[in-house]
């Protein structure tokens, strides 16, 4: 017999329903969506057609042991990039281009916000990004972006409960508008690296210029 009060609903709808109100409840708590976040911080990168860079490139591999290394670095909207090095040197390139990542974070996936907190009087999101279909996979990602700058604090990639990979940025301000990299440190949990190795990589900044108007034929060849 029903009681008062109770659901003809099978308990995995009202279970369902009940999520689904608290989404809505907590997305118009926070007054902002995962795409939206998401959409800032590609828009933000997106005012970067070129620029050039001087890292110093640290690697903290096991089993391996590699100089701080001194690079140079020359980025072109959509995908052209050159690094010339001292020597041989580990570079994790999607965390240098501007346009791969974003496109990674926006192109298709879905985009919810799971949770925001204040550090240091700043306010951080965190947005869950999974692909799109049923084939695509267990693979997802966070993405941290700074509520007031927009800029992508840290990005983590999981494969079910493994991470196999997170990259931090500290950002500079570059002629008072563009932020750009001052610090990117990549690390990997599993082994991921040449040599099936793990560990993690540092890229220290400087002399950096932004939209210096780079020529195509500084990347013929690569």
């Amino acid at each position: 017999m029903l009681k008062e009060g109770q659901s003809t609903r099978p308990a995995s709808a009202c279970a369902l329903a009940a999520a689904l109100a608290l989404w809505i409840a907590t997305s118009a708590a926070w007054g902002i969506t995962g795409e939206e976040i998401i959409r800032k911080a590609f828009d933000l990168r997106s005012e970067v057609r070129d620029y050039k860079a001087k890292v110093a490139v640290t690697t903290d591999i096991e089993d391996v042991d590699m100089p701080v290394r001194h690079i140079t670095v020359y980025y072109k909207r959509p995908d052209k990039m050159k690094v010339d090095s001292e020597g041989m040197v580990f570079v994790p390139k999607a965390a240098l281009d501007l346009h791969s990542l974003g496109t990674r974070m926006t192109e298709d996936a879905q985009a919810t916000l799971v949770g925001q907190k204040q550090l240091g009087g700043r306010t951080l999101y965190s947005v869950k990004m999974v692909p799109p279909g049923k084939d695509a996979g267990p693979e997802r990602m966070l993405v941290w972006v700074w509520g007031d700058t927009w800029t992508v604090q840290k990005v983590q990639t999981f494969r079910g409960q493994q991470q196999l990979f997170e990259v931090q940025w500290v950002y500079q301000l570059i002629d008072g508008k563009y932020w750009m990299p001052e610090w990117i440190v990549f690390k990997t949990a599993g082994r991921k690296l040449p040599g099936g190795k793990g560990g993690e990589v540092t890229l220290q900044f400087s002399s950096v210029q932004v939209n210096v108007g780079l020529a195509d034929d500084i990347f013929a060849g690569e």
